[in-house]
């Protein structure tokens, strides 16, 4: 009989195995001062997060991620729509693009719209959230089929092929 002490499992030690060291470069490492406001596109940051909430008289200014993310053109989120079917519903699935990632902006002014990119053979997609760009991806999944990879880099990147 082993003797087991508080923290292990089946007579090995518990290990944090995730390092959470991020390196995003777009989250911030400072607290900014409360409330803050974004000079680009109007964004409140009030009880440590970023709001659409309705702007005080007096704040201190400041660019918001998602607004230094669309002036570098780094997008988090990386959308590839191709196939046959895409080019039959091309409006289609675009208007279901702008539905979903403005009903994500309404609700997170982190999680945006950067760019939609029209080319012959496909689609791409830019935003600058990673949690947009799953969202658009899933509910253009369930809406219309096909066959959907999602590739992560960590946490600060996600890449997402559809094809039909």
């Amino acid at each position: 009989m082993t003797n087991k002490k508080k923290g292990q499992l089946f007579g090995q030690e518990r290990r944090r195995i995730f390092n959470d060291n991020r390196n995003d470069t777009y989250l911030s490492r400072r607290k900014y001062n409360e409330p803050t406001i974004c000079i680009k596109c109007g964004a409140l940051y009030k009880k440590g997060r970023w709001t659409w909430d309705d702007l005080p008289e007096i704040a201190d200014d400041a660019i918001c991620p998602a607004c230094q993310r669309i002036a570098d053109d780094y997008p988090a989120g990386y959308i590839q729509l191709k196939g046959e079917f895409l080019a039959e519903h091309k409006d289609e699935i675009l208007n279901l693009v702008r539905n979903v990632s403005s009903r994500e902006q309404s609700r997170h002014p982190l999680e945006r719209l950067m760019e939609i990119t029209d080319t012959s053979e496909s689609v791409i997609v830019k935003t600058t959230g990673i949690h947009a760009a799953r969202r658009i991806g899933t509910v253009i999944h369930d809406a219309y089929k096909g066959k959907i990879d999602y590739n992560y880099d960590g946490e600060n990147y996600v890449r997402i092929n559809w094809y039909r």
